[in-house]
């Protein structure tokens, strides 16, 4: 196997998970970008701590040949992107799309060819700590629509450090994904609570009345969640350690952008589109606008 050239955008908690990922195979030269430049960031990994250095370039250049190509910013940061896209995807790069919501082909068509764009979904909780480091709660899990494409990318991973599953129903699994982040991410949000909030019954009941409101709009949709989700992902925020946060509850407390479009809100734009009715998190949508509002 030969030198793979990879550009990752965005080095913030999951940029620099995959930094750290892809840095395993010594096979990958990796080319960081970001507005941001840090020389170092800390990962802490079970009870290993990594210091992870960053060689970032906060430039894009026009003659930089990528084979790949990892998106690692947010759904609203995408409007600041747009040169960076136009640099930095080559006729050739394959791009890897990692973000929340659904449809993450669209924006990128303009630069490259459909084929060459692989939508994925990440399991990997990241939060920042007191000690000014990313603690990785758990072993990543990627999610990639079964292709040659996904294929060629997981090659680029050391699977011993991160879990790679290929399905055939990637619709089902991206609103699998959506309706977790939105429900847990804007009961967080709201009301400044880690997940210990969830030890008691009110807020784990919000959690279902949002997670039944928005498999309605899922399946309208055309996907396919079995009854067992529910249940599941109960379980799911039980377990979770009582101070694990969420991306939208950091979001708030930095006083930066909640992802309220690429979540919560295109829950309620599909909604109304299928006739769906919503009431439950089309009110969060709003506080989470009003928000932002605040905030900025």
């Amino acid at each position: 196997m030969g030198t793979k050239q990879i550009g990752i955008l965005g080095i913030g908690a999951i940029g620099s998970l995959m930094t750290y990922q892809l840095g395993l195979n010594k096979n990958n030269t990796l080319f960081l970008y970001s507005r941001t430049k840090r020389e170092q960031v800390d990962l802490k990994i079970k009870s290993d701590l990594i210091s992870l250095p960053l060689n970032i370039s906060s430039h894009p250049k026009k003659d930089q040949e990528l084979e790949w190509l990892i998106i690692c910013i947010k759904e609203h940061h995408y409007k600041y992107a747009k040169h960076w896209f136009k640099k930095l995807i080559g006729p050739n790069t394959k791009v890897l799309v990692i973000r929340n919501g659904l449809n993450l082909k669209g924006p990128l068509l303009r630069y490259t060819h459909e084929s060459h764009i692989l939508e994925s979904i990440i399991d990997a909780p990241v939060q920042w700590t007191d000690s000014n480091e990313y603690e990785v709660i758990h072993t990543p899990k990627l999610i990639l629509p079964r292709s040659k494409v996904a294929t060629s990318f997981s090659r680029l991973l050391n699977e011993e450090h991160i879990q790679i599953t290929f399905v055939q129903d990637f619709k089902t699994a991206s609103w699998e994904k959506l309706a977790e982040a939105a429900a847990l991410g804007s009961i967080l949000c709201l009301t400044g609570e880690t997940c210990r909030i969830f030890k008691y019954k009110k807020p784990r009941k919000l959690f279902v009345q949002l997670l039944q409101e928005i498999i309605k709009v899922a399946q309208a949709d055309g996907a396919a969640i079995d009854l067992g989700y529910i249940p599941e992902m109960v379980k799911k925020i039980k377990a979770y350690p009582p101070d694990k946060s969420s991306s939208m509850l950091m979001d708030k407390t930095w006083g930066r952008p909640i992802e309220v479009n690429a979540k919560n809100g295109i829950i309620s734009k599909l909604g109304k589109d299928y006739g769906v009715q919503t009431p439950i998190n089309d009110t969060l949508a709003t506080l989470l606008t009003f928000v932002n509002h605040r905030n900025f």
